[in-house]
């Protein structure tokens, strides 16, 4: 089978990005090199082609409980207009996968989850939640550009003619761009300051040239976007998480923080190896 393509894969060939099959997605790993990649980001801003990943909406009465028995995350605590980061396990307590939970109102959410696991996540949801409670996998339909570096707010700001200063940590904010509607959210995957951005899939070329007019804009590949995540110290699913280890055993207890009797909760917490991370001088 050919790998699926983003809606800015030809984009990515056009630029002459080095080329490569990730997730059975064809994505670029860099365009001048990994490093000078990942420095442009720390010290500018880098845009990231993210349509791979998956997104999931989960509304109906009664869809907040029933999710908070599905998935690690603590949605007693999350108000609307908030994302969290946790967890979809096994009965067991091992990892299916990771991922952020966006609420937009009292029984409306969205999942994003990675692009490798997410047809085993939606079968997972989707067993897990009552019929009352509607599913809809989103992912073809949406694009996803993560914006990220100390340039990022000035940038965004910038293109989207709005003030994004009081958009806090784990935020979201639905806004528009020349009339397209783009889901605004105050997260990334670099450990620096930045933003993670959903429009319409059909849009998502033209938004991503017009953030690349800004001369502090280049895009970055899944070669920087991987060591960044690994100085940041941030887990990959399927090297630092998988089934085979639990949260705490990813040095993740401290995000098991709710009260739901969720799927996987009683292992989550066992201990027999641990992950342990390192810090480089130089």
């Amino acid at each position: 089978m050919s790998d699926l393509r983003t809606p800015l894969t030809s984009w990515h060939e056009g630029q002459g990005a080095k080329m490569a099959p990730f997730a059975g997605w064809l994505m670029p790993i860099q365009y001048e090199g990994i490093l000078a990649e990942h420095l442009h980001t720390r010290k500018h801003a880098g845009i990231f082609d993210i349509c791979h990943m998956g997104e999931f909406r989960i509304e109906g009465p009664g869809a907040a409980e029933a999710l908070s028995r599905a998935v690690s995350h603590n949605l007693e605590t999350l108000a609307p207009g908030k994302c969290r980061y946790g967890f979809l396990l096994t009965d067991k307590g091992g990892v299916l996968d990771d991922g952020i939970i966006y609420r937009f109102g009292p029984d409306s959410f969205m999942a994003v989850v990675n692009a490798a696991c997410a047809p085993g996540d939606l079968a997972t949801l989707r067993a897990r939640l009552p019929e009352n409670v509607k599913i809809t996998d989103i992912s073809a339909e949406t694009g996803k550009v993560d914006l990220q570096g100390p340039d990022s707010l000035d940038v965004l700001e910038k293109i989207m003619g709005e003030n994004f200063h009081d958009l806090g940590y784990f935020s979201f904010r639905e806004s528009t761009w020349q009339g397209v509607p783009v889901l605004v959210s105050r997260t990334g995957y670099t450990g620096e300051l930045g933003y993670e951005l959903y429009l319409p899939s059909e849009k998502t070329e033209a938004f991503w040239k017009a953030l690349l007019a800004d001369e502090r804009v280049k895009p970055i590949g899944l070669g920087a976007r991987d060591t960044l995540r690994l100085e940041a110290g941030l887990p990959l699913y399927g090297h630092d998480l998988d089934e085979g280890h639990t949260p705490a055993e990813a040095g993740m207890a401290r995000m098991m923080t709710s009260q739901a009797e969720y799927g996987g909760k009683e292992g989550a917490q066992a201990v027999r190896e641990v992950l342990v991370p390192l810090q480089i001088e130089g």
